[in-house]
């Protein structure tokens, strides 16, 4: 995304390799899924601090998830935004973070568990070009509004 300082990390090519990614000053790890092509966001430091922006590409793999707990608790995090590349995000992935409003690209396809628990505060908009979205059980917990779009 503009604005967005990406500095290649060390990830070697193969599926399972963990490597960082500096994102606003900020060390972001990520986890290689698929060689050579893919990669998911697997933790945001406890101290980040406003926008959280997640890089659709880092170090030439493309971002298509966010893990379990990967920025679990980060209440810092006061702004989101998720890339049309993502398509997965994990259990408890961005739960009591301190967002108030969020548009959730319609590339996502699958929202586990209180991925959004306790995002006391937010406003979700899920826009869905097609109604195959799978959101299960709790995800929204304690979040005051959350609304679907259909195009």
């Amino acid at each position: 995304p503009d604005g967005i300082r990406i500095e290649e990390g060390t990830a070697g090519p193969d599926e399972g390799d963990v490597f960082t990614a500096d994102v606003n000053g900020f060390s972001l790890t990520f986890k290689v899924t698929k060689k050579n092509e893919e990669c998911s966001l697997v933790e945001v430091p406890s101290d980040y601090k406003g926008e959280l922006a997640i890089p659709s590409y880092v170090n030439s793999l493309k971002v298509t998830s966010v893990g379990d707990n990967a920025a679990c608790q980060r209440s810092g995090i006061t702004s989101l935004k998720i890339p049309n590349t993502v398509k997965t995000i994990g259990v408890y992935a961005f739960s009591e973070i301190g967002i108030t409003s969020l548009d959730l690209p319609e590339g996502v396809i699958s929202i586990c568990n209180y991925a959004f628990y306790r995002c006391e505060n937010a406003e979700i908009n899920i826009l869905r070009q097609s109604k195959n979205i799978t959101v299960s059980q709790n995800t929204f917990t304690n979040v005051p509004i959350v609304k679907y779009f259909d195009f």
